[in-house]
This record gives C-alpha cells, sequence and structure tokens, in this order.
C-alpha cells in the first residue's frame, strides 16, 4: 500500500518538475524572485536589531530561526502539495469531481497534482537563512528538518479543515437563497 502511493506520489513530482523544466527560465525567475523577496524582509529586520537589542526577549538569530522554520514548511507545501492553498477553490468550483472519479487517495491526488514552483524559492531560502545564522551541528539540522515538516503538517492540517468548511458554507448560501433569507 504505501509502496503504490509512494510510487504515484513519484510519478506526480516527476511530471512536475517536467512541467517545470519545460518553462525553466519562468522556474528560475519564481525561484529568484521568491528568495529575493524573502530576502527583503531579512533586510528589514537587520536593520531593526541593528537599533534595538531585543524585542520582548527576541533576538534576530531567534527572528531568523522562526523565519528559516516557516518558509521552509511553506515551501514544502507549495513545492510538493501545491493544491495546498486552492482546496476550497477546487470544491467550489466542482473540480473535486475529477478526483474523486480515479481510484486514488482523493485527497492525496488533490494536493499533489500541482506544484507552485515559488516554493523551490522558500525551500532554498529557509535552508540558506538556517545555515548562515545557526550553529550548524547534527542535532541542530535533525532539529531543524524536523520542525519544518512538522510545521508543515500543521499548516495543511488547519488549510484542510478551514478549506473543508466550503461545503457546509456552499450548501448554507443555497438554503439563504431558496428560502430569500
Amino acid at each position: 500500500m504505501i509502496k503504490k502511493h509512494y510510487n504515484f506520489i513519484k510519478k506526480y513530482i516527476e511530471i512536475n518538475l517536467q512541467t517545470a523544466m519545460e518553462y525553466k527560465t519562468n522556474f528560475i525567475l519564481q525561484s529568484i524572485f521568491m528568495i529575493l523577496n524573502n530576502t527583503l524582509f531579512v533586510i528589514f529586520w537587520y536593520f531593526l536589531f541593528q537599533n534595538i537589542d531585543n524585542i520582548n526577549g527576541w533576538r534576530l538569530n531567534n527572528l531568523m530561526l522562526l523565519f528559516g522554520l516557516s518558509a521552509l514548511s511553506y515551501g514544502f507545501l507549495s513545492f510538493f502539495l501545491g493544491n495546498w492553498l486552492r482546496i476550497h477553490k477546487i470544491i467550489y468550483d466542482g473540480e473535486l469531481d475529477f478526483y474523486l472519479s480515479l481510484p486514488k487517495n482523493e485527497l492525496l491526488h488533490l494536493l499533489i497534482s500541482k506544484s507552485n514552483f515559488s516554493g523551490f524559492g522558500d525551500i532554498l531560502f529557509g535552508m540558506i537563512i538556517f545555515f548562515i545564522t545557526q550553529d550548524i551541528n547534527f542535532t541542530n539540522i535533525l532539529l531543524f528538518m524536523l520542525f519544518s515538516i512538522t510545521g508543515a503538517i500543521i499548516w495543511l492540517s488547519l488549510i484542510i479543515i478551514i478549506s473543508s468548511l466550503t461545503f457546509f458554507l456552499e450548501t448554507q448560501k443555497e438554503l439563504f437563497i431558496c428560502f430569500k433569507i
């Protein structure tokens, strides 16, 4: 069972990477501009902490660790599970039928069927920030990866729960229209 899912995921990642490489310039530019976007935030915080030693106990190093964790978590989700922020739109537009009609795990298929290539820039940025601002040892790297994956799981879980409300809210809208409430 796990091997079937692994092969399915691997095949979709290959297809998504082939799509990205079809438009190499676009892929590279999206990644570069995502790194640039995140770097501007780092520059802002760097200059702020030049004038202030800490903010409620937080130092620049702590903030960069948090920023690296969130960028890496977001990047994992965006690059590998590109539809994670579009679940509600897929439900609302009726595109969920496509995934329900196939013999694969519907949620997994929905999530991996698209890749957001700017997520690769977030992955790179998160790793670069970690390696620049933190002490590098095996334990720290392991914890950083563990917390990044945990953060991604928490974000994904919340988005799935919130997006699932689309079913309920859509039926409520129909009720309001029927009864002219």
